[in-house]
């Protein structure tokens, strides 16, 4: 597997077993989409259906090369996004519920510092912490997105 999708599904193998705090399970009853570049869109819209309102989604990582002349290439800068979408009508309309907001400061407190497997370095939270997206993807009507960078070196992989 590449070194990207490595960060990607650790990231989703975090969130899918947060349990730092507490022992709490805090995404448990959340649908965690691992984006692949193509259309996520009805998995989107399936987990903000009827009956949940919200999601997570962990976007395409980034990566930008820094020192051209290392090899093996040595990613220095590697963008990882979290994003949560939220329906707000339906979320917010259910007995329980977790804001956007909520859980984006959730996946702060499970991500930043955390070493993904692949990665050269820990996680860090970019300067421009949370965002809040100007069109989110239909049907919701929120969506806040959160960026850590990390590192890495580039190796052959049968």
């Amino acid at each position: 597997m590449s070194v990207l999708a490595d960060i990607q599904t650790t990231v989703e193998q975090r969130l899918q077993d947060a349990t730092l705090f507490d022992g709490l399970d805090y995404f448990g009853d959340v649908t965690i989409i691992k984006e692949d570049i193509g259309d996520i869109v009805n998995q989107i819209q399936r987990a903000l259906g009827p009956v949940a309102g919200i999601c997570i989604v962990i976007l395409t990582v980034d990566a930008d090369n820094e020192h051209p002349n290392v090899n093996p290439p040595y990613l220095s800068n590697i963008n990882v996004a979290v994003q949560v979408i939220e329906n707000v009508v339906i979320n917010r309309a259910q007995d329980s519920y977790k804001t956007a907001n909520d859980m984006i400061e959730h996946v702060l407190l499970y991500l930043n510092h955390h070493v993904p497997s692949g990665a050269g370095e820990c996680l860090i939270l970019d300067r421009e912490a949370i965002r809040t997206d100007d069109n989110p993807p239909p049907p919701a009507n929120l969506s806040k997105r959160a960026i850590f960078k990390t590192s890495a070196g580039i190796t052959l992989s049968t």
